[in-house]
């Protein structure tokens, strides 16, 4: 089952309608009030990564659910014109964002970048960590509009840093995937790309 879609930009997020949504869902799925609780602080993290999006990037959120699975979807898209773009891409590669921190930070950068300059997703693959994990281990349904192509997963980020050496770099990944709810208490966060938009797809089952 799918719940409606909401437009969302960093200067219109409702959150008040979101909180619908997340309600309706974890009550259409029979969840306990502790993990209602927990989709409601996925749901919240996905809203405040939109939040910190540049102007210029906008999309829609919304939650489907099948058993006690859930996936909390957002799906952004830019109609910038290529001088604004490039712009965007040279500030993105100078430095990073002071307005963006920590795990959900480094969501909203990859996915910029991606969207931007589609040569980045050969490079986020390198960069954070090898291929991403089977959509089929997402429980993503290929059917579903979620069907872009996979670009990276929390879960084959993890097992990538397992195997590699212990260096002052690599602890503070993991310090910024402990401190992270989303993290946390997901299953696995993919992100796709496909044209001119791309996908958060966060899995949690309960």
């Amino acid at each position: 089952m799918q719940s409606n879609k909401i437009r969302v930009a960093s200067s219109n997020i409702k959150l008040a309608t979101a909180q619908k949504i997340v309600e309706d869902m974890a009550f259409r799925l029979g969840l306990s009030h502790k993990d209602s609780i927990r989709l409601q602080l996925l749901a919240e993290e996905t809203l405040g990564m939109a939040c910190v999006l540049t102007d210029g990037f906008e999309g829609q959120f919304w939650i489907e659910g099948e058993g006690k699975t859930c996936h909390i979807c957002l799906e952004v898209e830019t109609k910038m014109d290529l001088t604004k773009k490039e712009a965007l891409l040279a500030a993105s590669s100078s430095g990073q964002n002071a307005s963006r921190q920590g795990f959900m930070g480094k969501i909203a950068d990859m996915i910029e970048n991606a969207l931007l300059d589609y040569d980045y997703v050969n490079k986020v693959q390198t960069e954070y960590c090898g291929p991403v994990t089977s959509m089929d281990y997402l429980g993503v349904d290929p059917g579903m509009e979620m069907d872009v192509v996979p670009m990276w997963s929390l879960h084959s980020y993890k097992d990538a840093l397992n195997e590699k050496q212990e260096t002052p770099e690599v602890d503070r990944a993991w310090d910024e995937l402990e401190k992270s709810i989303v993290a946390s208490l997901s299953d696995d966060v993919l992100v796709g790309v496909a044209g001119d938009k791309a996908t958060l797809t966060i899995l949690k089952k309960f």
